[in-house]
């Protein structure tokens, strides 16, 4: 398997656990974890199935920096956390502050200069 696009993380048992036929096991977890007020689309039970497969696996290709692929994290999440800082200076005008725009590109969105004023 040609990995050149993924970082040296994976062994060659990790990629054949990727490989290797769904087990009962998995299955049934992947359809019991599907709460009872909700309804699975025609792909839902087999993105369960890669979620289940592959939790293993990102972690040794996907660092943990990236947020967005932090378990139980929103992507929206940094925006919000950058509008509650920016509010929070906001409402303190009498101290001097000072905000620095950082590395604040991602891949689903951008914060323009115009937020941070």
């Amino acid at each position: 398997m040609d990995s050149e696009y993924l970082e040296d993380g994976l062994t060659d048992e990790d990629w054949w656990s990727l490989c290797v036929m769904l087990t009962l096991e998995e299955v049934r977890e992947a359809v019991f974890s599907i709460g009872p007020d909700s309804v699975a689309g025609p792909d839902g039970i087999c993105t369960k199935l890669m979620t289940i497969r592959l939790e293993h696996v990102l972690p040794k290709v996907i660092s943990l920096s990236k947020s967005s692929f932090v378990p139980g994290r929103l992507l929206s999440d940094n925006v919000l956390l950058a509008q509650e800082l920016i509010h929070s200076l906001e409402s303190h005008r009498s101290e001097a502050n000072v905000v620095f725009k950082l590395d604040m590109a991602k891949a689903y969105h951008r914060v323009s200069w115009e937020f941070l004023y």
